[in-house]
């Protein structure tokens, strides 16, 4: 019933999203190929909230009456890939080609939450938060990474007008540090992986 209540019970989020992506394709040498990728977002919210008196449902339970608190989240990503490929034909009816692949990640967010309890007036709702008899803090940092990487992702020979061809899948690196010391930080954990394929058919 607090709904109903003139200011008894106030949320209010605002919040910002941004996507933003992009690529550059290059062509240095005949038949090889460079391709660029990125792509990143960024996300803003504040929430404000306000319990008066007469609401009690769903305030922390931390917090006094009337109770106010603001909240800030940040969090931006991205990811960036590069793409090398080579492709060729050789004795005239050969096709000869590779690729080597790198992906890089980043995610970071982190918040921080202000409150006060016992405000004199319902009508600062969660503006005036020094005007509370008591403060209550909190905040939050998080980060991953990881970077992987295939040498060389794939290797083919291909006879044209016939079906002859070699994968072999090279190997596979992947760091991912489990805190914001960096890639080079002692806790950072590598792991390889090795697998090939092999396709012959010849018509």
């Amino acid at each position: 019933m607090s709904d109903f209540i003139e200011n008894q019970y106030v949320d209010n989020t605002r919040s910002t999203y941004l996507n933003v992506s992009g690529y550059v394709e290059l062509t240095p040498v005949k038949d090889l190929t460079f391709t660029s990728r990125v792509n990143g977002t960024l996300n803003h919210s504040r929430r404000g909230q306000y319990w008066g008196e007469k609401c009690n449902a769903n305030r922390p339970s931390y917090a006094g009456s009337p109770h106010a608190s603001i909240t800030n989240n940040n969090a931006w990503n991205y990811t960036w890939e590069n793409i090398l490929a080579y492709n060729t034909t050789i004795a005239k009816d050969h096709n000869l080609g590779g690729s080597l692949i790198t992906s890089w990640n980043k995610n970071q967010s982190e918040s921080s939450m202000a409150a006060s309890s016992g405000q004199m007036v319902d009508q600062w709702s969660f503006w005036r938060l020094t005007s509370g008899t008591s403060q209550h803090v909190e905040s939050d940092f998080a980060q991953t990474q990881k970077m992987s990487f295939c040498l060389p992702s794939e290797l083919f020979i291909q006879r044209v007008n016939t079906y002859l061809t070699s994968r072999p899948v090279g190997t596979v690196f992947h760091n991912s540090p489990p805190d914001i010391n960096g890639m080079l930080s002692p806790q950072a954990h590598w792991r390889g992986e090795y697998r090939t394929k092999h396709l012959w058919k010849d018509t």
